[in-house]
């Protein structure tokens, strides 16, 4: 019994970072224009459909739908149903994922206003459980003849489809055997009621009137983005209404959410000129951001998610293939894991980017590309037997073991390699140790001391970038005046990797092949 209250009214998501993920894709008109998913699971009963679903279909429903025994399996008396009949007797909990998809990288707000939604589910739940309950100690009294001496409490205030799914959850958790197998209809009078007050656009208001998930997403939705630099702006979520659908007086005004959700836009630190400047916009012009902002929003998670999966030696190994454009493949069966150690990337290589394949979580319909002749670096949940086959000649990451297998034996070497892992080997003790002394209710919140760490950890690395690989690239370019009158830049590719020496020569050879770094030049040399 403790597993089912557990299920039904428990806030299994804060128990554990397994519950939450995020992944990423780009599309749009020019190719590069990026949508991101904050995903969350919550363990719920199959049989009981989420309140902010079932108010949407309520809500699309029209005057002449109904609900009748061919469109709901009855569980059968017979001999073709005795199995469903049977199934009917468990309860089967299952991980439901919310997810929300945004244009913008403001990862850990989204991850609270998301949260919310599924407390709010929660908390739906309890208060139609709590109005059955209270019908079936009124039916228990009648029945025995017996007088309370107390009256019961007040029942909470009624939202729309309650005595429909009421009788929902009764019939799908069998709290009584006379549970009906199927919803009865609304009677001719009441439809016809119904419709002339215009159903449809009726139940609808009311739905969103009293749906407090579905009232927090349409004010969220219409929350507008801060200004860059803002670290004050919160989201302070809709206004509890009374039983009317109205707002409550201004003394009394008090919003759904417990506490308000920090919305905060900083301003990015990073001033070097050979840090790329160039926007994020979306379609229609109306959101704005730079690569340098989605990384800064990413990294106080994702370094943090990838220091506690990898050693340092594996870290600066996978770090190498990815300047290096290697295929590479990360498995792990914790998405929020998966997620954060393949996004980390676009925090840790700023200012370059990723130009190949680039997918933190690789849909199952998408395994083929894995075949592909082109750079990637790709995170896959579960390693079965077609998917051994198809990387067994490429470089494999497996986060949940922290080893990593590179194709062609080791690879080479950035300049001053060695050094700049000893540099970082105490910041990432002090990261892993922090998440040792942290109980994680979610990848996306890693303690106020480690989302610290995780900053110090990706500015020593991009320092080292910028003075040993990125720092030579104008000393090694020179000016030619075109026809046309204009100056163009051209870089002298073969003196820039003569000014290393031993392996370090050896990997800017090879880097200055990549169009990781022909991209950035390119940028670069054009500002």
């Amino acid at each position: 019994m403790s597993k089912i209250l557990e299920v039904a009214y428990g806030n299994a998501q804060k128990t554990h970072d397994t519950s939450s993920f995020v992944f990423r894709l780009t599309g749009g008109e020019s190719g590069e224009e990026p949508l991101y998913g904050v995903c969350l699971y919550a363990n719920e009963f199959v049989s009981q459909m989420p309140v902010i679903a079932s108010s949407s279909l309520s809500s699309a429903l029209s005057p002449n739908s109904s609900f009748s025994e061919e469109t709901i399996p009855s569980g059968g008396d017979g001999e073709g149903g005795g199995e469903e009949a049977n199934l009917r007797k468990y309860l089967v909990a299952a991980p439901r994922c919310y997810c929300l998809i945004t244009k913008t990288p403001f990862f850990k707000t989204t991850f609270e206003v998301l949260r919310a939604v599924v407390t709010s589910e929660k908390l739906e739940r309890l208060r139609r459980d709590e109005r059955r309950l209270m019908k079936d100690l009124e039916m228990a009294f009648s029945r025995s003849g017996i007088t309370p001496t107390k009256p019961p409490p007040p029942p909470l205030p009624k939202t729309s489809g309650e005595d429909e799914e009421s009788k929902n959850i009764a019939r799908d958790l069998n709290f009584s055997e006379e549970a009906p197998r199927t919803l009865k209809s609304k009677t001719d009078s009441d439809v016809k009621a119904t419709s002339s007050r215009g159903f449809n656009r009726s139940v609808e208001e009311q739905t969103r009137k009293n749906d407090d998930s579905l009232r927090i997403l349409e004010s969220f939705h219409a929350e507008s983005i801060p200004k860059l630099g803002d670290a004050t702006r919160v989201f302070n979520g809709p206004l509890i209404k009374d039983e009317a659908g109205k707002a409550l007086n201004s003394e009394k005004k008090k919003s759904i959410l417990d506490a308000p959700i920090p919305f905060y836009r900083p301003v990015s630190t990073t001033d070097d000129p050979c840090f790329e400047r160039k926007c994020i916009r979306d379609s229609v012009g109306k959101i704005t951001y730079t690569y340098d902002e989605e990384a800064a929003h990413i990294e106080p998670w994702a370094i943090a998610a990838l220091c506690r999966s990898l050693s340092i030696e594996n870290i600066m190994a996978f770090m190498a293939c990815a300047l290096l454009e290697k295929q590479v493949v990360v498995f792990s069966p914790n998405l929020g894991q998966l997620s954060g150690v393949i996004l980390s990337l676009l925090a840790m290589l700023r200012p370059l980017r990723p130009r190949g394949l680039f997918l933190p979580i690789l849909p199952n319909s998408m395994t083929d590309f894995l075949e592909a002749p082109v750079p990637f670096i790709v995170g896959i949940q579960h390693k079965t037997n077609d998917i051994r086959q198809r990387t067994q000649h490429i470089t494999r990451l497996n986060a949940y073991k922290d080893e990593i297998k590179i194709m062609g034996g080791i690879v080479a070497t950035a300049p001053n390699w060695h050094e700049l892992r000893e540099k970082l080997r105490p910041i990432h003790a002090s990261i892993r140790l922090a998440a040792e002394t942290q109980v994680f209710s979610s990848v996306l919140e890693p303690s106020e001391k480690s989302s610290k760490l995780c900053g110090e950890f990706g500015e020593c690395f991009r320092n080292h970038m910028r003075d040993a690989i990125l720092g030579r690239i104008r000393s090694y370019s020179i000016a030619e005046v075109g026809k046309d009158g204009q100056k163009v830049a051209v870089l002298l590719k073969d003196e820039l990797v003569d000014s290393y020496v031993g392996r370090d020569r050896s990997f800017m050879k090879n880097f200055c092949e990549t169009q990781l770094f022909t991209a950035f030049t390119d940028e670069l040399l054009d500002i």
